[in-house]
């Protein structure tokens, strides 16, 4: 069945970009009504893959009026916590960061309930393979003989802090909210300098991202929270990016050195044939 939230929720922060204070409500919506945010001047931008304006650094879904930056660790959260249908008011250009992961969302979603609505949710089942790639880099999105998504990853990053990593996530065996939700976004401190001249990373610290340096390695006190928090952290972007196709997925994605313009594209390719996928 569908779900929403039972309540009103509510999360302050700051935006990783912009490095303003931004506060977002979560609030309760009817069956078949979808992920929809609200930004300050009314205008409604639904939560779906052909709205996607941008992916530099981030998801950023726009209409004709306004934008909203940073969608995806929420996307990843509702799709983690089964919610179907929210409206998403925001009063600024951009979510809260929060620590850079998923793991605010989850908990303030799930503090405020989570209520079964009295429509069939529709799931999206892939029926073909379908890839995108540019140089080294791809994705494949293939049919899952079992319910469900399976989300194969691996990174390359020439920094020993790095290095390569791979993880699969079995949405039929593993534990998102445990596993996955945790994992923060992650950047290089030599960039933030050409990050600022471009307006991105604005907010950016320690408290909501894994900061490396090329020299000392990880800046965070704390460290990281898994060994291989980044390719984690890859997985939960994709989750977020894959869940603006407006559908819970029954597939399998296998992606090597993936990101959020590459997530948009294979979901963006899905739909432009019918015969790719079908609805139940």
């Amino acid at each position: 069945m569908q779900r929403t939230i039972g309540r009103k929720a509510q999360v302050s922060g700051i935006g990783i970009h912009s490095g303003k204070p931004v506060t977002t409500n979560l609030l309760p919506a009817d069956i078949n009504n979808g992920i929809a945010f609200k930004a300050a001047d009314g205008s409604i931008i639904k939560a779906n893959f052909d709205n996607v304006y941008t992916t530099n650094m981030s998801t950023k879904i726009a209409n004709n009026n306004c934008s909203i930056d940073v969608v995806e660790h929420l996307m990843a959260a509702l799709w983690c916590t089964g919610i179907d249908n929210l409206i998403v008011e925001v009063d600024n250009v951009e979510l809260p960061i929060g620590d850079g992961s998923s793991t605010d969302w989850v908990r303030e979603i799930k503090s405020a309930g989570i209520l079964d609505q009295s429509e069939k949710r529709k799931i999206l089942r892939v029926e073909k393979t379908l890839e995108i790639r540019e140089e080294d880099k791809y994705i494949i999105i293939s049919p899952n003989d079992n319910p469900g998504i399976i989300i194969d990853v691996s990174i390359d990053f020439a920094h020993p802090t790095i290095g390569q990593q791979s993880i699969i996530f079995d949405s039929n065996k593993d534990c998102f909210e445990d596993e996955f939700a945790p994992a923060r976004t992650f950047g290089f401190v030599q960039d933030l300098e050409y990050l600022h001249s471009q307006g991105l990373g604005l907010g950016a610290s320690s408290d909501n991202c894994v900061g490396v340096d090329h020299e000392d390695g990880i800046i965070n006190p704390e460290g990281l929270r898994f060994k291989d928090e980044f390719v984690r952290h890859k997985v939960l972007d994709c989750i977020g990016d894959l869940f603006l196709s407006g559908y819970y997925l029954n597939c399998r994605v296998k992606g090597y050195k993936t990101g959020h313009k590459m997530n948009n594209m294979i979901i963006t390719k899905l739909f432009q044939d019918t015969s790719n996928y079908c609805l139940s």
